[in-house]
């Protein structure tokens, strides 16, 4: 039976791959990518998350540029997948975080956390 990501997010892996775990190998970019998206699981609670450019706010074409390379990245790493749910093109409509990306946020948001504990002592 596979994991729920609910389940994934709450368990303590007992040994975890160093490769995907090293959040501190990721660019600022891409630790801000995978806390939004971890941020819109927990808010949502739905493994597919929309990550649609063509909907919502319009942002500058840089930042749109800088946010497709990070999901690329993160893909590449095994973190994520990118889907296009829309079959136009090659755009990114909707992006599931695997199992290692979820991990990885997990790391992230306790990195967050003690950052933010630490700022406002």
């Amino acid at each position: 039976m596979a994991k729920g990501l609910t389940d994934i997010l709450l368990q303590t892996p007992t040994k975890t791959p160093k490769l995907h775990l090293g959040a501190s190998k990721l660019s600022d970019d891409q630790k801000q990518t995978l806390y939004v998206l971890i941020l819109t699981f927990l808010k949502t609670r739905e493994s597919l998350i929309e990550w649609d450019w063509q909907k919502g706010e319009i942002y500058p074409r840089s930042v749109q540029a800088s946010v497709s390379r990070s999901l690329r990245r993160l893909e590449e790493r095994g973190l994520l997948d990118r889907l296009n749910m829309a079959g136009d093109g090659n755009r990114t409509t909707h992006v599931q975080l695997t199992e290692a990306g979820m991990r990885v946020a997990g790391v992230i948001m306790e990195e967050r956390e003690r950052e933010y504990k630490t700022v406002n002592k």
